[in-house]
């Protein structure tokens, strides 16, 4: 299992999807 920041994940790849999704939710 992977932490960053609020996000808690098991792999890199989940959280970079997790980023993306939380950032075109934020920007978009």
């Amino acid at each position: 299992i992977v932490q960053y920041g609020p996000f808690v994940m098991n792999s890199r790849e989940e959280i970079e999807q997790a980023l993306r999704d939380f950032r075109d939710g934020v920007l978009a």
